[in-house]
């Protein structure tokens, strides 16, 4: 078994103990290089799922020990210290184009979310995610800057179809419309074929993506939006309800499914399953608004406590159009 020397010649720093930025993995460099994609060539060509030699396995593990450590060090190492974060999570599908109604919903979640003092965080790829991030690091602006910003995305909608034209977009955006307002963005070399976006202001890269799925539900406290996906979004879904049903991590946190011709049939299946104190966590919503009133009406309860009376001060930004 080959251990040693551990990290030599890999193209990533294996004793990494801060977040990334999008600056720092998606511009180019004097070789028009992104580190991103030097990464992901670096994690396919030693075994992508299952990397070898062990000296390649450890110095990943040990990278994604660092970030771990990190995003701790951003958000808090106890229950309370994350809930006074108020994480709220967007999840959805990778494959929504940037042109696509749903893409300016999620964008407008994101916004709202932050403007209501939520911490935004993302799955931190393309599609939802993109755009979740997107609105909430333009929270300082009005909703007619975000309009502006997802018009001007959509020259280059889809990242599949030409990669540099899709992300210098993103860094047009940003170099009009910066500084980012605070969001996370939790991806994964996993799924490293896909560009992390590069609005969210702090990124946890993981080489794992069990690691990054088990942590990215595991910090939303304050609830997680299911906007447009498919599987995955769904997996996610149904693993989140397991961890309110188990009070998994000593809270259970609301979840609302944005869309109700998507939704329908699973909302009700999860509130039928439920018990009495996560049926009340549970929420149905068909546009940006409902979904953010939603997050606001349901809290966080602890173990041990009822969920009780849903909050009915919903702020009037938030209610039904």
């Amino acid at each position: 078994m080959d251990l040693a020397p551990i990290g030599k010649g890999v193209p990533y720093d294996v004793e990494r103990r801060e977040l990334y930025t999008p600056e720092e993995l998606l511009r180019p460099d004097d070789e028009s290089r992104r580190l991103d994609d030097v990464i992901y060539e670096h994690f396919e060509a030693h075994g992508a799922r299952q990397p070898a030699p062990a000296s390649e396995a450890l110095a990943q593990r040990v990278h994604d020990y660092g970030v771990e450590e990190a995003l701790i060090a951003k958000i808090g190492r106890t229950p309370a210290e994350r809930l006074e974060r108020r994480i709220v999570g967007v999840m959805g599908g990778n494959a929504v184009r940037r042109d696509d109604r749903i893409f300016h919903v999620a964008a407008r979640v994101g916004w709202m979310l932050a403007q209501a003092n939520y911490l935004v965080a993302t799955g931190g790829g393309p599609g939802v995610m993109e755009a979740a991030n997107l609105g909430a690091m333009l929270a300082r602006h009005p909703m007619e800057i975000l309009d502006q910003a997802v018009e001007l995305l959509a020259k280059s909608p889809n990242w599949d179809e030409d990669r540099d034209a899709y992300l210098n977009a993103s860094f047009e955006v940003v170099d009009a419309y910066g500084p980012r307002s605070p969001s996370l963005a939790i991806p994964t070399w996993f799924y490293g074929d896909e560009p992390t976006n590069a609005f969210a202001t702090d990124i946890a890269k993981y080489f794992s993506n069990g690691l990054r799925e088990e942590g990215l539900l595991a910090i939303c406290r304050h609830g997680v939006i299911f906007a447009s996906g498919g599987a995955a979004t769904l997996q996610e879904a149904f693993t989140d309800h397991a961890h309110n049903h188990n009070v998994v991590y000593e809270s259970r946190g609301p979840m609302v499914f944005l869309g109700v011709d998507r939704y329908d049939d699973v909302f009700h299946l999860l509130r039928k399953e439920a018990d009495e104190v996560v049926r009340p966590m549970l929420a149905l919503a068909d546009t940006p608004a409902e979904a953010v009133a939603a997050i606001i009406a349901r809290p966080p309860v602890a173990l041990g406590e009822s969920s009780g009376e849903l909050a009915r001060d919903v702020p009037p930004a938030f209610k039904r159009q």
